[in-house]
């Protein structure tokens, strides 16, 4: 028995697929990888452009700082100086320290301190009686007050400046500087001022995606932009960027950390004045840093898909060009095997798939006179 012939079945990859799954992988690996390439290059450009700017602006707010803090020191030393002299009258000295505190309507009280136990002990104080009187606040209050952040101010009699965030206890955002002093009263003496926080609070507004804000030596804010944390004293020295800048040995510097409550990453920058280690720190979440190169990432994909649509259809067009006359080959060789000579098919295009169109025709007629023949015969 002759063993029956298999009929032969077509694959599923036909050439239309194949052609399509060709063209598809080879434009999803080329365009993919120039959108890689290309969004890697911009990141980092991004990511040097905001660290320069981090660092220029954290410079720039400290500079203002540090002069602001100068001014501070400067008029508190003047201050002090004048309080030691020997005005000929009680008024004289009232119209001086009144003048004091009308030239600058920051400062709220200026004092001489010793320590006692552990404590402060006044030998003179002098307070903004304008500034009590329009917040309705007492003497009494601000004296509550040095007593509550007393532990942080003594720690100027060591011999270094302090600056303090004096703000928690107190309905305003307030900043204490002590620093050492040699008066009449004793040898070991300090001067501490209380002074209003706006006076370096419109350096830390909020600019664009950046944020800024001051610690002291201790990671204690001295100024935010949110003043929620300003008047709670929060302390930031578990945060990556103020333990880099507390460690330092620098006086600037930047890094990336992540957020231990967000998770999230940012880019960080840190200026230290060179006064009492007060440090001014800038930082950007980098979803933000690099929000436009995400978005031109996203457009270039949309690009690429709205492209390799139109790609796979005309590779389509283009296959069923390809593919429908052979199948129309398929079928007169269907004929042929019947004994059908006569082919009823046209070359569609005049490329190797017309040509073979052709050549088929020809062939059938061929076979057709042959057969004529046979028959004569």
């Amino acid at each position: 028995m002759e063993e029956k012939k298999k009929d032969f079945k077509i694959s599923k990859l036909t050439i239309r697929v194949k052609l399509m799954s060709i063209i598809s992988l080879i434009f999803i690996i080329s365009i993919s990888a120039i959108i890689l390439i290309a969004t890697y290059f911009f990141k980092s450009d991004s990511e040097i452009r905001v660290q320069e700017l981090n660092i220029k602006l954290a410079e720039v707010i400290g500079l203002k700082v540090k002069t602001d803090i100068e001014s501070v020191l400067d008029k508190t030393r003047l201050m002090a100086n004048a309080e030691e002299q020997k005005f000929k009258t009680e008024s004289e000295k009232q119209k001086f320290t009144e003048a004091f505190f009308k030239d600058d309507l920051n400062f709220i009280l200026f004092g001489i301190f010793s320590e006692e136990n552990g404590n402060l002990k006044p030998k003179l104080v002098n307070y903004n009686d304008k500034y009590l009187s329009e917040n309705r606040i007492s003497e009494e209050e601000l004296s509550k007050l040095l007593k509550i952040h007393s532990a942080e101010l003594i720690k100027a009699f060591q011999g270094e400046p302090i600056v303090h965030n004096a703000s928690q206890g107190f309905p305003y955002p307030v900043i204490a500087l002590a620093i050492p002093h040699r008066s009449d009263y004793e040898s070991r003496t300090i001067l501490v001022t209380l002074f209003r926080m706006e006076k370096f609070l419109s350096a830390f507004k909020t600019s664009g995606i950046t944020e800024n804000f001051m610690v002291n030596g201790d990671g204690v804010v001295l100024a935010h932009p949110n003043s929620n944390i300003v008047l709670s004293g929060t302390n930031l020295s578990d945060s990556p960027i103020v333990k880099a800048m507390l460690k330092s040995t620098v006086d600037n510097g930047l890094t990336r950390y992540e957020n231990e409550e967000s998770k999230k990453f940012y880019m960080g920058s840190f200026k230290k004045i060179g006064f009492a280690g007060i440090g001014v720190i800038s930082t950007v979440l980098e979803e933000k840093a690099f929000e436009q190169v995400y978005n031109i990432q996203r457009r270039n994909l949309l690009i690429m898909a709205i492209t390799l649509c139109t790609a796979i259809l005309v590779v389509f067009v283009y296959a069923n060009s390809l593919t429908n006359p052979i199948l129309n080959l398929v079928e007169a060789t269907k004929k042929i095997e019947e004994g059908q000579f006569r082919i009823d098919i046209k070359p569609v295009a005049r490329d190797e798939v017309g040509l073979l169109t052709n050549s088929f025709v020809k062939m059938g007629k061929g076979l057709e006179e042959r057969e004529k023949v046979k028959d004569a015969l």
